[in-house]
């Protein structure tokens, strides 16, 4: 792989991802899991979505605003918002960061956008302009890459153009990743290579 990296960026977003539990993590152990995470020297974190800070406003129990959470100069936490409705919570929380999110196949774009792949894309063309407006950095992260649940393998054309997509949108870097762990080392290196190709290496995590 001529393109391949001299190093690795990690995305940690298991303090986002809680949905398998049926009671959320109260602000305290939440704290507590990013610190650790920070001290295992992870620097990019998602820790929560704007849809969260959505519902701190009827929730005795709320998510922690990024206040709350451990401050250290070279880590970067990030709010996940796909929908304009919820970016001035975002924006209210004192976030500088966002990741938003595209569906990959035109399988996922029918169950998550009810839609296809352009229609994901648009629904983030006012998340992202608002994001410039206030200054606040734009994380594309793209999942299914390789291997649709839905639709099967993934034509690595069809990831790189999104890649080139995202990054028009806006973003800095687009966050490559799978559903499924499926397809076999051929089918990765050539998603990687074709991503690469299209947008740089340097813009990929």
């Amino acid at each position: 792989m001529e393109s391949a990296p001299r190093h690795v960026t990690l995305v940690e977003t298991g303090p986002r991802n809680r949905r398998p539990h049926p009671v959320p993590l109260s602000p305290a152990i939440l704290a507590g899991l990013v610190n650790r995470l920070v001290q295992a020297g992870l620097r990019d974190l998602v820790v929560a979505g704007g849809e969260e800070l959505v519902r701190r406003q009827d929730d005795r129990d709320p998510e922690p605003l990024l206040a709350d959470l451990p401050r250290h100069p070279d880590v970067r936490y990030s709010l996940r918002v796909d929908d304009l409705a919820v970016l001035e919570n975002t924006i209210a929380a004192g976030a500088t960061e966002i990741a938003v999110r595209t569906p990959g196949t035109s399988g996922a774009a029918r169950r998550d956008v009810a839609g296809d792949i352009e229609d994901g894309l648009r629904r983030l063309e006012p998340v992202a302009r608002l994001a410039a407006d206030h200054g606040i950095r734009l994380r594309g992260h793209l999942d299914g890459v390789v291997v649709c649940p839905l639709d099967g393998p993934v034509e690595p054309g069809l990831a790189a153009g999104l890649c080139g997509e995202l990054l028009n949108l806006g973003c800095f870097e687009v966050s490559l990743g799978d559903e499924t762990a499926g397809g076999d080392v051929a089918a990765w290196r050539a998603m990687w290579e074709a991503c690469a190709a299209r947008v740089g290496p340097d813009r990929l995590a």
